[in-house]
């Protein structure tokens, strides 16, 4: 699918140059280079259609033209514009300049930045304060020094609770999910991960059943099924409700409440829009967008919630409060390998008394 669109847009890139060069006019310049992006989008629509590539596939593609194409056309195009009209060809420069600076930081710095942000919040139903750290889309399809340094950061800030909010593994290979099954779990045994409340696992939408085998001998309750645990930290008891990745996407859940502070988690946020009786709701699932865009945020987030709610902190009418994490990987595949304005983060929340 790249293969045969790339060779195919260096053609045309070739006969975009050459037709702009016939006749040297900032409206023909201009034109050639509208054109040429239609063209590019027209040809990824096209071949997407053919290999069913689905949106992932079709942004691809899109990518391909923006990142690859476009800063060569643009490149060219100025040089032919510069004797021609001086804005213009300064106007294409820029174009050029920042299209590469956000691939540079979409492409190679964000996807391997890692945020650590903070969170508090105040509630009456406890009396001592504690840390829960989450853990979010770790997504990995190999597991190299990378993506051990979260867990040493999430060690490094001491939580009293660690919750995982899924998508921990993503391949569709049975024998690579084997493997990486077990070298994760070979790490944080090694690395004797636990926290003074231990941790709660929630399943994604990537997992293969055994999903539940990466925390093997670790202090570490998994919720294959919704269901509510009891935990105690700082002396005082909490209630969990971990969701089944298909109740944590039903935008109709209903969680019933408890006289404890009440968390409950689900890799999808479409679950808060349901009837939950809980003081702090816990999901990831839309990568932030994954891509954002300034005064704008998400462009898409493959849920039902609002835009803005997608990432970070939103206080619901209920008065209830909802974080949703921006994970940690990407989106694999031929999902484009980017971030920008989204960078991965550890979350630590900060649960204080009234």
């Amino acid at each position: 699918m790249s293969l045969v669109f790339n060779m195919v847009m260096g053609i045309v890139d070739i006969y975009a140059l050459v037709l702009a060069a016939k006749k040297k006019t900032a409206g023909r310049i201009l034109a050639v280079f509208f054109l040429t992006t239609a063209c590019a989008l027209t040809l990824a629509l096209a071949i997407n259609s053919a290999t069913q590539g689905g949106i992932f596939g079709f942004l691809l593609l899109a990518g391909h033209f923006a990142f690859m194409h476009a800063p060569g056309l643009l490149a060219g195009l100025s040089a032919q514009a510069w004797k021609v009209c001086r804005p213009l060809s300064f106007a294409g420069i820029l174009l050029c300049v920042l299209t590469l600076a956000v691939a540079y930081d979409g492409f190679l710095v964000e996807p391997n930045a890692l945020d650590v942000n903070t969170h508090k919040i105040v509630s009456s139903k406890i009396t001592k304060p504690f840390r829960i750290a989450v853990v979010a889309e770790t997504h990995y399809e190999n597991f190299r020094e990378q993506e051990k340094k979260v867990w040493r950061v999430v060690a490094e800030h001491a939580p009293d609770l660690v919750v995982l909010l899924g998508d921990y593994i993503q391949t569709t290979e049975s024998n690579t999910y084997r493997y990486l099954t077990n070298e994760v779990n070979r790490f944080l045994r090694e690395e004797g991960f636990s926290s003074p409340a231990g941790a709660f696992a929630v399943e994604g939408n990537h997992e293969f059943t055994s999903w539940p085998r990466i925390f093997d001998g670790l202090a570490v309750k998994t919720f294959t099924q919704t269901a509510t645990a009891f935990g105690t930290v700082a002396g005082q008891t909490i209630a969990i409700t971990g969701l089944s990745e298909e109740d944590a996407e039903n935008s109709q859940t209903h969680v019933s409440g408890t006289a404890d502070f009440h968390v409950v988690l689900g890799h999808s946020p479409n679950f808060a829009l349901g009837e939950i009786e809980a003081d702090l709701l816990l999901a990831a699932g839309t990568h932030g967008g994954q891509v954002q865009l300034p005064f704008t945020g998400p462009l898409l987030t493959f849920a039902e919630i609002p835009r803005s709610w997608a990432d970070g902190r939103t206080t619901l009418k209920t008065g209830k409060v909802l974080i949703v994490s921006r994970g940690i990987g990407i989106e694999r595949g031929i999902a484009p390998a980017l971030r920008f304005l989204a960078r991965p983060e550890i979350l630590l929340i900060d649960v204080v008394p009234a």
